[in-house]
């Protein structure tokens, strides 16, 4: 009896569209090995292969950044066959040339009002280096502790981002019964630094990966709309999401997995009253001032 064919699923770009990707990777593929494909570091491989439904993870390095972004393009569309198309083009001269690869990366499909539910992965696990490293911080932390990232510039300007984080961040440290782990990388959090409640983490954390692993332990998270907010809808996790500009648009795909019970969204145009008020109720953050008086 010959063997099954082993069965590939892909995925590519940036962290949050490796999350989502495993959404469509737990449903088309099941149990397989996975192809990322883009700029990421070898950490990818990594993290794919701490999923317990991936048996083996690879990492193909686009010939150009030209191929890469055209067959980016080919791989979104909402035609199934372009998308093929667009998969074996990058895998031209590859060990993965000619494999059959099932169309798991996430794409245009799925957005606008009559796209299907974009499907969450359950289960997201990180490497155990990371889940230690994340233990004896959270060992250190005083409980409650929420992780707070209100800025993503890595495909975001600062401008697109929600406009009241400053009054928002500051209004939510006047609770002095919780405690907040700042983090992130690309933004100044040294204004929190005698603050007594608060631990700097942001440009400290080795890779993101050792940030989702904090995740998994936090009473919370507050963020805008990245990467980490994506593993937390994934791994169930209570959550603030204040959106950025591109990701406020409900029909936008990356906008239309960020749901659950357990996740509060925002977009960039909520009023801070409205965020603060819905704070206390989802978060039990009370700090003890008038809001709009921090």
């Amino acid at each position: 009896m010959p063997l099954p064919e082993t069965k590939y699923g892909i995925c590519l770009g940036p962290w949050g569209d490796v999350i989502c990707s495993l959404g469509h990777f737990q449903t088309a593929v099941g149990v397989g090995e996975c192809i990322y494909y883009g700029p990421l570091g070898l950490e990818v491989v990594d993290f794919l292969e701490a999923q317990p439904f991936i048996s083996a993870a690879y990492k193909i390095v686009p010939k150009t950044y030209e191929d890469y972004q055209a067959h980016v393009a080919l791989m979104w569309n909402h035609d199934v066959g372009v998308r093929q198309q667009g998969i074996a083009l990058a895998m031209q001269d590859t060990p993965f040339a000619g494999k059959n690869i099932i169309d798991t990366n996430v794409n245009y499909m799925y957005s606008g009002y009559d796209g299907p539910t974009a499907p969450l992965a359950t289960g997201l696990q990180t490497p155990e280096s990371c889940a230690l490293w994340a233990q004896d911080v959270a060992s250190h932390l005083p409980r409650p502790f929420f992780l707070l990232q209100p800025f993503s510039i890595n495909t975001n300007k600062l401008s697109d981002h929600w406009p009241h984080w400053h009054e928002y961040v500051r209004w939510l440290m006047h609770d002095q019964s919780k405690h907040y782990v700042t983090c992130g990388v690309g933004w100044d959090d040294s204004g929190f630094q005698k603050l007594s409640n608060v631990t700097r983490l942001v440009g400290k954390t080795p890779t993101v990966m050792h940030l989702f692993a904090l995740a998994d332990l936090a009473d919370g998270v507050i963020t805008t709309s990245n990467s980490l907010a994506h593993y937390c809808a994934a791994n169930r996790l209570r959550t603030v999401v204040l959106a950025v500009e591109r990701n406020s648009e409900p029909t936008e795909y990356f906008r239309k997995v960020l749901h659950g019970d357990n996740l509060s969204f925002f977009n960039k145009f909520t009023s801070y009253f409205r965020v603060c008020w819905e704070t206390r109720t989802f978060m039990d953050i009370w700090p003890a001032v008038e809001i709009g008086t921090s």
